[in-house]
């Protein structure tokens, strides 16, 4: 029952993992390793499967194996998010509390991704 619940997570997870790569307030990596653990937990063959995913598991090796992120990829996923996050800013947000709130996130998740270790190829 606990393998079944750990596997439902997983799925809502990687779920939102995708949702976060067209909404620019919602993260994808942090979702998607967390698939990647509840996919360890529970299920063998979708943990394999997003391990060796094209897409996302270059991220996930990454995290397990050296527990660092390229500089490139830092640097795209910080230039495309804040693209992303001021435009929406711009030009979909009426009220200045959700502005604040939106920038808020953003800027938190530039330090954390900052401050995380890198690696050069």
């Amino acid at each position: 029952m606990i393998k079944l619940v750990l596997l439902i997570l997983g799925f809502l997870s990687l779920a939102l993992g995708i949702i976060g790569i067209f909404l620019p307030v919602l993260p994808t990596t942090p979702f998607v390793l967390l698939a990647a653990y509840l996919f360890g937990k529970s299920s063998e063959k979708f943990h394999q499967y997003l391990y060796n995913h094209r897409i996302f598991g270059p991220m996930v090796r990454d995290f397990y194996e050296r527990k660092a992120m390229k500089r490139k990829n830092k640097v795209i996923a910080l230039v495309s998010m804040w693209i992303v996050l001021l435009s929406s800013v711009i030009f979909f947000m009426p009220y200045w509390w959700a502005k604040v709130i939106v920038l808020c996130i953003g800027l938190g998740t530039t330090i954390y991704m900052v401050r995380f270790p890198e690696y050069k190829e």
